[in-house]
Order: structure tokens, then sequence, then C-alpha cells
């Protein structure tokens, strides 16, 4: 068996995911099959994963040791072999590798509502929904995919509610920023109590004591550095919702996708399917389909900025559980949004 520490062979393709690997995706190596020679077929794969795939996993050793290691399957070891000198990884680490190799996005923005960390009542913060929500954050960066996460305040404030309260619409705003900013303490103090991630908080109205500010390369500069980015405070200026800045921020970070969750609505509807039994459901729409039916799911001004660059925007059910991993990984899962057909 191996003792963690053996030189191991690999062809220049295995060489390179294994150097991948290496570059921060899991924190340690893989190593080759114990029993893997040169000119021998490597060893049977994992079973469950997909056989087909040109890079699948083989168990160390047949005495059950979660030692592991990734190869082509049936691949043969090159007659003039590279060594290099790896230490075993857990097989979940592993399989999340393999997981963040064939995600369909590197980095992605998360769009969540305060509404979604609320409980019934809509106000405030429910520890369950916290909960959940930084384990869907959590599965989806375990993939090795940059996170942001854009949050929302209208748990605590709205501007709607300003004028029963005899409050101005801009002061409204004003309130409802330093709620989002609430919400992103909140879950930033729920996913480092999770993990052993960097979790930064960037504000776009200073607040230099509990959160940086926001600037566009510092917040690539952390995604890229594997950290967890909260942003709060929308763009920092009144009359706008959170929708807004939400594609505002994705496109600024060269995101690949805008994940927007929703409370209570599991896809894009022509009408609200909470009260009407005959809506229409969409797997698909464009930007500009979605304006011309007039969706409400998203302000109009957030879909016109997102066709307009290019954005891919899903919209899908808060509430689900693994939905944004699932997502990521491919499946076609609530409304996929884009500029063209």
């Amino acid at each position: 068996m191996f003792d963690g520490q053996q030189s191991v062979n690999l062809d220049p393709e295995t060489e390179f995911l294994f150097r991948f690997a290496h570059c921060g995706l899991v924190r340690g190596f893989a190593l080759l099959h114990q029993s893997a020679r040169k000119d021998q077929p490597l060893s049977e794969p994992v079973e469950g994963l997909d056989h087909e795939d040109p890079i699948t996993w083989i168990a160390n050793d047949d005495a059950g040791s979660d030692q592991v290691a990734w190869v082509r399957h049936g691949a043969v070891l090159p007659a003039a072999p590279r060594s290099i000198t790896g230490a075993a990884v857990l097989v979940d680490d592993l399989v999340r590798m393999k997981e963040s190799l064939v995600s369909r996005y590197q980095r992605v923005v998360l769009k969540l509502s305060g509404e979604a960390l609320a409980g019934s009542s809509g106000w405030g913060v429910e520890p369950d929904r916290l909960a959940h929500l930084s384990e869907e954050v959590l599965a989806v960066h375990d993939l090795g995919i940059q996170v942001a996460v854009v949050v929302g305040g209208g748990n605590y404030f709205r501007g709607r509610m300003a004028e029963g309260w005899g409050i101005g619409r801009a002061e409204a705003d004003n309130i409802g920023m330093l709620g989002t900013v609430m919400n992103a303490l909140m879950l930033r103090g729920a996913l480092t109590g999770r993990t052993g991630a960097d979790v930064r908080v960037m504000t776009a109205v200073p607040i230099q004591s509990v959160a940086e500010p926001f600037i566009r390369l510092r917040a690539i500069s952390h995604l890229e550095q594997g950290r967890i980015v909260i942003l709060a405070g929308g763009i920092g200026q009144p009359y706008v919702t959170t929708d807004y800045p939400s594609v505002q921020r994705a496109l600024e970070l060269d995101a690949d996708a805008l994940l927007v969750a929703k409370r209570d609505i599991d896809a894009v509807y022509d009408k609200d399917p909470n009260l009407h039994d005959d809506a229409v459901r969409f797997d698909r729409l464009t930007y500009q389909e979605a304006v011309a039916r007039g969706i409400k799911v998203m302000d109009t001004s957030a879909f016109v900025l997102a066709g307009e660059q290019g954005l891919t925007m899903h919209i899908f059910d808060v509430a689900q559980q693994q939905l944004m991993r699932r997502i990521c990984l491919g499946e076609n899962i609530g409304t996929l949004i884009t500029a063209s057909d």
C-alpha cells in the first residue's frame, strides 16, 4: 500500500490534471493505483461513476482504502514516464475535483433576496434558512467554482414601505442598503462557522470597520484566490432594487452566469402560479421574450442590461436542496434566460 509519498508515473494529460489539482482545486495530490505498471492498463474504475468519461477514478487498493487515484480509464503508462511525488486525498475530495472539471461554469454570481433569509413572517432572519443557504453556497464553492453573492435587504425594510411610515423613498432605500449589509454579515458568519474558506464582505457604501469597499479588481482577486465574496449595499444608489445591481456585478466580475434564487417559485411563469392554476411555466426564455411578456420575476432594467451584454441567467427555487450545485454541473433546472435562442 502507498505510504502517501511514493513517486508516481504520469502521462502528459494526467500530469496536467495532476498539476491542476495542485493549483488549489483540492488541498493535496492524488496517487496512481499501486498496481499500475508501465505498459499495463490501469485498474477498474470506482462503481457508480461514469466509466466513459475521459477522466475517472480508481481505488488505491483492494482493502477499502480511502486513498484513490484519478487517471484516464484504460490508459497505458508511457514508455518514458515523468515522476511526481504526491500525497493521497479523500474520495469525496476527488469526486468534487472531477465535478469541477466537468462543471459548466467557473465563476458565478448568486442573487439572494432578503426574503430568502426570512421566515414565514417575511421579517428578519430564520436560522434554518440561513443554515440552508450557507450549505447551498458551500456546495457550489466545493466544486472549485468561484462564487460571489449579492444579497438583498427586503427582510428588514423595503422602499415601498416608506410612504406608510412617512419616510421619503431615497431615505428608505438607504435603510434598505444597510439591511443588505446586515444580511451579508449574517451570511458571512454562517459560512465561516461551517468551513475554512475565506469569506469577504464588500459593500457599495463604505463601512470599513466591518467590510471592505467594493473595488472590482480586488473582488476579482479574492475570487481567483478561492475566497467567497458577499456583495452588499446594491450599487450605493437609491431608487434601485438589488435586481439591477446583481446583473451589473455579474458583468463587472466577468461571471459566467447569474443564479437568481427565488422564494416560493421554482421557475419563470407567465403569471403567479401561486394564484393562477393555469400559469404557464417556461424552461427557457430570451431576455427579449421576458420583457415582451412582462415577466416580473426581475426588474425590466435588469433583463435589458443582461440581454445587451449576453449574460446567462438561471431562475430557480431557493428552498430546494443542491439546486445551485446541480445547475453548475449542467442540469436544466428552473428557467434558463439567455440573450438568444
